[in-house]
């Protein structure tokens, strides 16, 4: 039979690993872990690497005062990331098919059905670096997904109007 943490005495423990007798044994056990725990070096005053305030570390290496700061900084680090990514784009950047398509005389409107509504941007022989005016045409998103879906052979059947 194990003997209580705080009192010595033996007990016929109710689950695995407890530790107390009674509650109030129990209570002194964690009071205790507890006082041992938060005298531990790693527990010590530092300031918040994003806003300064000074706390108590919970935890070793813990540099954030709060959820708040950390989530602060991180987007601060995800918004210079993206900035450094426009910073590095190189000084001409070649228009997309989107693009080509609304600048270009072809009227809106899927091929296949006449819709003027969801349409989406296709590429006939499906090469996506393709974006050739003669290589694009306009599709409504279920003719769209259709032709995707069932696999239809690359052909010249999609003329425009």
């Amino acid at each position: 039979m194990p003997k209580c943490q705080s009192c010595h005495k033996e007990f016929e423990p109710k689950w695995p690993n407890q530790k107390g007798c009674s509650k109030r044994c129990r209570r002194k056990i964690h009071k205790y872990v507890k006082k041992e725990y938060f005298g531990k070096s790693h527990c010590q005053r530092v300031s918040c690497i994003m806003c300064g305030r000074f706390f108590i570390q919970n935890v070793p290496g813990q540099i954030y005062c709060s959820k708040l700061c950390r989530d602060r900084n991180k987007y601060l680090k995800d918004l210079e990331n993206a900035r450094q990514k426009v910073r590095n784009l190189p000084a001409y950047i070649e228009e997309n098919h989107r693009q080509k398509m609304r600048r270009s005389e072809v009227k809106q409107k899927c091929v296949f059905c006449g819709r003027t509504t969801g349409l989406i941007v296709h590429h006939r022989d499906r090469n996506p670096e393709n974006n050739d005016l003669k290589n694009l045409v306009y599709l409504c998103g279920s003719d769209h997904q259709i032709l995707h879906c069932f696999v239809l052979p690359v052909n010249n059947s999609l003329n425009r109007e």
